[in-house]
């Protein structure tokens, strides 16, 4: 790579833009916890309950999604519930439900993990990833106090990109699930509706800012593959002028 200046345009897209779309990743996946974590609730996610005609004859059995996909059994009247996750649910008629409000919590037996602590992880594994980002940057933004540290902006950055990668693909799954249950964006899926006001959030709501959130992170990572080819490698011998001299800004 020649050791020609930088224009501050070209600076900012390569390395400013893409750390300010970490900010908003981390901001639309917090936002959409937010609508998500039953704040004002004993337990629960969001839970569907889909009745089949075979339900409609027995009171005691349901397939319903909590959280991530699953089924349910009860083997009798006042019996503990028993979930256990499944693939991908017919299309009943649905009820939703507030937390235990239908269902009684000590008859509820999940045997799932929940959306909540998911998202959560990949909130933290984002924000572990923009730290890291952003200790890879310093070195371009005050080229002649971190000169010495050059070198480590390759390895930092392709840090970031596998962080990055670990924490888009438990969201990519979460989302699925979460795509899985709103199943379009129907009054009936509305959570504000009839008496069932789940924290003021619906899952469409919910699920649109992570689908972004998402979108994001995949240009962050191409963003982060470019920073990569362009970091300086001490063993390709291209970086014998000195580093400031390459970021020095010139133009607009």
């Amino acid at each position: 790579m020649s050791c020609r200046p930088v224009s501050r345009t070209r600076l900012h897209v390569l390395y400013t833009t893409p750390l300010l779309l970490g900010v908003i990743c981390l901001i639309l996946i917090i936002f959409s916890l937010c609508g998500l974590v039953p704040w004002k609730q004993s337990s629960g996610t969001i839970m569907v309950i889909h009745r089949t005609s075979s339900d409609a004859q027995n009171n005691h059995t349901a397939s319903f999604h909590f959280g991530l996909l699953g089924s349910c059994y009860q083997a009798a009247a006042g019996d503990q519930l028993h979930c256990t996750p499944a693939a991908f649910p017919p299309d009943y008629n649905t009820t939703i439900l507030r937390g235990g409000k239908d269902i009684n919590a000590e008859h509820l037996e999940i045997m799932m993990p929940d959306l909540p602590p998911v998202f959560f992880t990949w909130w933290l594994i984002s924000i572990v990833a923009l730290l890291c980002h952003i200790v890879g940057c310093l070195p371009v933004y005050a080229p002649e106090k971190l000169s010495q540290h050059r070198f480590r902006s390759q390895k930092l950055f392709s840090a970031t990109l596998w962080i990055l990668g670990i924490g888009w693909t438990l969201g990519f799954s979460a989302v699925l699930s979460l795509a899985c249950f709103v199943e379009g964006f129907g009054d009936e899926y509305n959570l504000f509706s009839a008496g069932y006001v789940y924290n003021q959030a619906s899952a469409g709501h919910i699920f649109v800012p992570l689908t972004i959130a998402m979108v994001v992170q995949v240009i962050i990572g191409l963003a982060i593959v470019v920073q990569i080819s362009n970091a300086p490698n001490k063993d390709a011998g291209e970086f014998h002028s000195s580093w400031t001299d390459h970021l020095r800004v010139t133009g607009p």
